[in-house]
């Protein structure tokens, strides 16, 4: 397969990675902030 031809699904598995990462971060996050109460 050639890399163009790849390059969308490399890219979609990128975004599905990146935000899973993203979502699992924040939620750590903001479960370490409900001691504190809303910071906004």
């Amino acid at each position: 397969m050639d890399f163009l031809t790849a390059f969308p699904y490399w890219g979609i598995l990128v975004l599905v990675a990146l935000n899973a990462f993203l979502v699992i971060r924040r939620d750590v996050e903001v479960e370490s902030r409900d001691d504190e109460g809303p910071t906004h």
